[in-house]
């Protein structure tokens, strides 16, 4: 089935064609119940990713503290994730697109989860440091496997409040990596929360390999620029301005986002508890830090609940929920960090609540927009692409700079109060990306799947 291609440029003749309601993934057996379950395996590998990320934010500063490291040194253990995951996105995505996305999933889940076990027992900063990078490798090919068959299991109709609910599983892994890191460490040490964090990723990975995939789409067969190198594929997307704009858009929120969250636990430790012991005031930030985290169980699937309501009244609602959600985090960053030392328990509570949400409204409609204007052949591989855009040039290089200017300024108050403007940045980007929304989308050809065969 392929989408009609007009260009009346009517409300109801883009719902009519584009707003489908059935899943691409058509095949016998498959009940609502079974993609829940595939939902299910891949939203808590999902959190997991994101445990084994974030429990660095937990116990940096006790790693910093005990190995007498800057905050520019201590933020390379973040670092280094981040530029991983962005320059072997593209290759591995690549892989993904022409191979299996559930074989991907697990072996990569299996890496990244056994990495993140060895990072209990390293000696010192350079063996710290370099497991911390075999995570990011195992980590490159999760997304880019996980969202285009989530696309293939859910219809487009549905597909931003499905990524909505899939996205705030990073809020569960978050908080969950920060909560459990920061009392691990507390009672027993900081290697132990590693070590903690990894097991249940390994007995997801497993439980990922049995799960049904689609077969893979020769993109010959209905692409109308065939694309059969890795050359011409990064060619044929990096036409598509909504592509383009949409992960500009993300880069720039991931600048502000990410450095935010590595650095959470220490901003709280250092700006609400200075005059605790180190190993108490973790505990106490990274409960904290977990609570805000969590948000995004609100923002996230709010998010989506967002850009479903304005994409059913124009083409165009995805890339205004996103643009309207960034610029209200780089609003919420500013205030939260600026009035960090001069307002009460709860009024700071409050202030991190709205923050939480709002640092991840905008998650579902952008996911939703990279997956909508590419033929279902590109998916995974724009997914890799925007991974480069966002996470290598995005969130390392927020994470690096914020430490960085903390150590430049003596102050990480300051460091995060100016990283709050890359959200303004991010909102622009956005809306000028929406501009051509309506005609990257009217060019997709949409196909029925298939399943493969084992």
């Amino acid at each position: 089935m392929t989408a009609t291609q007009n260009g009346s440029g009517e409300h109801t003749e883009h719902a009519k064609n584009y707003l489908l309601t059935e899943p691409e993934f058509k095949i016998e057996g498959v009940s609502t119940g079974y993609r829940w379950y595939v939902f299910g395996i891949l939203a808590l590998l999902y959190a997991f990713d994101y445990a084994d990320r974030l429990v660095m934010g937990a116990v940096q500063e006790m790693i910093r503290v005990e190995w007498a490291l800057t905050d520019t040194q201590i933020s390379w253990l973040s670092t280094v994730i981040w530029l991983t995951v962005g320059f072997l996105a593209l290759p591995v995505s690549f892989l993904i697109d022409r191979w299996s996305r559930r074989k991907s999933i697990s072996i990569m889940a299996m890496i990244w989860s056994i990495a993140t076990l060895a990072c209990r027992f390293v000696p010192n900063f350079g063996s710290l440091l370099f497991f911390r990078g075999v995570l990011g490798f195992g980590e490159a090919g999760y997304s880019a496997g996980a969202f285009p068959l989530l696309s293939a299991y859910f219809s487009r109709e549905k597909r931003a409040m499905v990524f909505g609910l899939f996205s705030a599983f990073t809020a569960i892994g978050a908080a969950t990596g920060v909560l459990v890191g920061g009392h691990i460490a507390n009672a027993y040490g900081w290697r132990w929360s590693f070590g903690v964090v990894a097991i249940p990723g390994i007995i997801l990975a497993i439980l990922a390999w049995f799960i049904k995939d689609y077969e893979t789409v020769p993109i010959e067969t209905s692409a109308k620029t065939t694309a059969k190198t890795v050359g011409k594929t990064i060619i044929h997307i990096m036409k598509i301005p909504s592509f383009i704009f949409a992960a500009i858009g993300t880069m720039f929120h991931d600048i502000a986002f990410a450095g935010l969250m590595m650095w959470l636990t220490t901003f709280i430790i250092r700006y609400r508890m200075p005059e605790l012991d180190l190993d108490v005031a973790t505990a106490k930030a990274s409960t904290i830090s977990g609570i805000i985290m969590l948000m995004a169980l609100v923002g996230s699937p709010l998010g989506g609940v967002i850009a479903h309501f304005f994409y059913k009244r124009t083409p165009r609602g995805r890339s205004y929920t996103a643009a309207i959600s960034t610029f209200f985090m780089a609003v919420m960053i500013f205030v939260f960090a600026i009035t960090a030392e001069n307002v009460t328990t709860p009024v700071f509570m409050v202030l991190g609540i709205l923050m939480g949400i709002s640092v991840t409204l905008y998650i579902a409609a952008d996911a939703s927009l990279n997956q909508d204007i590419v033929h279902q052949g590109y998916r995974s591989v724009v997914w890799g692409m925007r991974m480069i855009i966002t996470m290598a040039l995005g969130g390392a290089m927020g994470i690096l700079l914020t430490g960085f200017l903390s150590d430049t300024f003596e102050s990480l108050k300051v460091s995060i109060i100016i990283m709050s403007g890359f959200g303004v940045l991010a909102s622009i980007s956005y809306l000028i990306g929406a501009r051509f929304y309506e005609t990257d989308l009217k060019k997709v050809a949409v196909l029925d799947l298939k399943a493969e065969e084992k």
